[in-house]
């Protein structure tokens, strides 16, 4: 089984993050794509995140026709703080047939790569798939030798004009500009507060949720 696994906190889960699913389903044909929301990220532990339900509901929503798409829990249900080579382990442990799964960051997790917990193990247990916006600099001089020999450059390829297997048994990490919408949570949090609309920024199902349970009414 080819399985991916794309987290967040996903607070809100919005229409870059669906451009992102859209063009990983599309270029890496995954059986299932996981969406694993983050209980605390280490890198967002002095930082109010909104309560897990609401996080989980509002992507169920923003993805509810898409059959490959899951939510998995398997970040919420761990003991903070949850790293992300600590999930990919458990994910290959409930998951034997998809070993290796494929690992999606974004392009500035990408630059920060060298100072994740235990990053060069992350880099042997999975593929990674860095998702960038196109026309977006992307540099690997901050890697070592050895983790820069796995990159592939998908950058301008059609999504149907490459074979993704592997020739031997080393993970890779694939670059890819097939994220089109440039959306922040941050802006969408923003416009919340100031009674702005969110058209075209969340799907409408996720804006009505929004705006029934007043989430980001308050001044974060």
């Amino acid at each position: 089984m080819k399985l991916g696994v794309y987290g967040g906190t996903f607070d809100p889960f919005h229409a870059g993050h669906r451009a992102v699913v859209d063009g990983l389903l599309e270029r890496f044909r995954f059986d299932r794509l996981l969406l694993v929301p983050a209980n605390i990220p280490p890198h967002k532990r002095n930082v109010t995140i909104s309560n897990r339900c609401h996080r989980v509901a509002m992507m169920a929503l923003a993805v509810a026709d898409l059959d490959r798409a899951v939510i998995s829990t398997v970040e919420l249900d761990a003991p903070a703080p949850a790293y992300s080579v600590d999930t990919v382990a458990r994910l290959h442990d409930l998951n034997p047939d998809a070993a290796p799964l494929s690992f999606v960051i974004g392009a500035d997790s990408f630059e920060d790569l060298p100072h994740w917990h235990d990053y060069l193990r992350l880099v042997e247990s999975c593929h990674i798939i860095v998702t960038a916006r196109p026309g977006f600099d992307l540099e690997a001089g901050h890697l070592p030798g050895n983790v820069r020999s796995r990159i592939v450059d998908l950058r301008g390829v059609a999504a149907d004009a490459v074979p993704l297997e592997s020739t031997d048994a080393s993970t890779r990490i694939y670059l890819t500009d097939d994220a089109y919408t440039d959306v922040s949570s941050t802006t969408i949090r923003e416009r919340t507060r100031a009674g702005a609309p969110l058209d075209g920024l969340v799907a409408d199902s996720v804006a009505a949720y929004i705006r029934k349970q007043e989430l980001y009414t308050g001044s974060r």
